[in-house]
């Protein structure tokens, strides 16, 4: 309350009452995202912050506004996702199958957005290709599985990124390089295999390795040849030759001859020559006047010697020498040397030995007449095989037939061409088929030609004779 005086000159008494008025604050919360603005007093706000600004309120007065302003972020999220080739993922919605960057924006509790990036990368499927070559009865580990057998073969396996890998095996398997190889030696060489010396038959065997890794065993069949030697025995006469190997021969005896055979080892063939002489053969005989003889067709009755050319049992050239003699009364005397029994025709007796046997005549003249028969038998030893046997035939057995001189065979060998020996048979009886060469060799059946036999002959006189020949096999 305060006096002033008015105009008048009275005190004059003026109330003032004050009333002041507060100065109001009004606090504002708002929030803006990234990248936004806010206008506030005419200021652009884009940080966050505690802002204030003065305005004048309807009562006049100042007014206080103060703003918080919180500035939310923009998230961006970034992922990485890794998958196998043939897999999918799942994201936001779509099904992702290949490599790639994919991103989605969302809006987030303040509405303000929300990028996630993913980063997509799809794993190929890891194929591998191996080769491996392994040799014949060998095995290959392939992952727990032995494999024996070439082909190609598949395996999946989960690799270091997590995906399928396949190994494709291409598996080769090696044979053996087997080879064999024949060979032909004589008795008494060697051959060179390998570095080995062999020199006895048979089947030898040498492993090497060859430039595959692998085994090759290399097969020898050895086969020792022994050298042949053959016997022929060859007959001549007195006089003719006997051409052995290109040389001319008249003399009896062996001759060896050393050959190449086809097999290049030596082969003997040894002849055994005979050669039989000419005989002359000498009768004497005593006629009485007019009485006559004949001597090979031819009638003598006159004295004298005559001569008549014969063959012998061998073919050979043989003179017989007749001397007659007429005496009004004469013995005659007769000497006869003859391989058979001998029919004398002054008796007609056949005599079957040695000996000297007589006759008495009387001549047509009256006189007597005396034979003498001097007589020596020398026993015929003869043989003969055939040379054909049939095996399926009547003729199936191969052995010798002889006379009645022949005691038996006491060996029988059968030789092929080649001179190896097929057949051996011992103490055999001539002429029994039944115990002759089937035709067979121990190894079976000979096939079909020509075989070379050699026998020992056993004769009733005790005497051994080596006889030689060749026979036909036919089936």
């Amino acid at each position: 309350v305060k006096r002033f005086p008015s105009s008048k000159g009275c005190d004059s008494l003026v109330v003032f009452t004050l009333e002041v008025l507060p100065s109001p604050t009004t606090l504002l919360f708002e929030q803006i995202c990234q990248n936004e603005t806010r206008n506030f007093g005419g200021k652009i706000l884009s940080q966050s912050g505690i802002y204030r600004d003065t305005v004048l309120s309807f009562s006049g007065c100042d007014s206080i506004v103060v703003l918080h302003l919180n500035v939310n972020k923009q998230y961006k999220t970034t992922l990485k996702n890794t998958i196998c080739n043939g897999e999918t993922v799942l994201f936001h919605n779509q099904s992702l199958t290949q490599s790639g960057e994919y991103t989605v924006t969302l809006p987030t509790l303040f509405g303000c957005d929300s990028v996630i990036a993913l980063t997509l990368t799809v794993l190929p499927e890891i194929q591998k290709e191996v080769k491996a070559a392994i040799c014949q009865n060998e095995s290959f580990l392939f992952h727990d599985q032995l494999l024996k057998e070439a082909g190609t073969y598949q395996r999946r396996f989960l690799a270091a990124t997590g995906c399928d890998s396949i190994v494709t095996l291409t598996l080769q398997v090696l044979p053996f390089m087997n080879s064999s190889q024949q060979a032909n030696i004589c008795e008494g060489e060697a051959f060179s295999f390998h570095g080995k010396w062999i020199s006895n038959p048979g089947t030898y065997h040498d492993t090497l390795q060859v430039a595959t890794g692998c085994d090759s065993i290399v097969e020898l069949t050895l086969h020792v040849f022994t050298p042949s030697s053959t016997l022929l025995a060859g007959k001549i006469c007195e006089g003719e030759s006997f051409f052995f190997q290109g040389t001319e021969l008249q003399k009896e005896g062996q001759f060896t001859k050393t050959l190449t055979s086809m097999n290049g080892c030596d082969s003997t063939i040894t002849l055994a020559l005979q050669v039989f002489p000419t005989y002359r053969r000498e009768s004497a005989y005593a006629l009485c006047p007019g009485a006559s003889i004949s001597i090979e067709n031819t009638v003598l009755s006159q004295a004298g010697l005559w001569s008549f050319p014969m063959k012998t049992t061998e073919g050979c050239d043989s003179v017989a020498f007749v001397t007659i003699t007429v005496h009004p009364e004469f013995e005659i005397v007769h000497r006869i040397e003859t391989e058979h029994p001998y029919e004398w025709d002054i008796n007609g007796q056949t005599y079957l030995q040695s000996g000297t046997y007589t006759a008495l005549f009387e001549s047509v003249t009256g006189c007597d007449s005396l034979h003498v028969l001097e007589l020596r038998i020398i026993p015929v030893k003869k043989w003969i095989a055939p040379n054909i046997i049939t095996v399926s035939g009547p003729n199936a057995r191969f052995t010798l037939f002889g006379n009645e001189q022949l005691d038996g065979i006491r060996t029988l060998f059968i030789y092929d061409r080649w001179g190896n020996l097929v057949s051996n048979l011992e103490n055999l009886s001539p002429g029994d088929q039944g115990s002759g060469w089937d035709g067979r060799s121990p190894g079976g059946e000979c096939i079909p030609g020509v075989y070379v036999f050699v026998a020992d002959l056993s004769w009733k006189d005790g005497t051994i004779e080596r006889v030689s020949g060749d026979v036909t096999l036919l089936r």
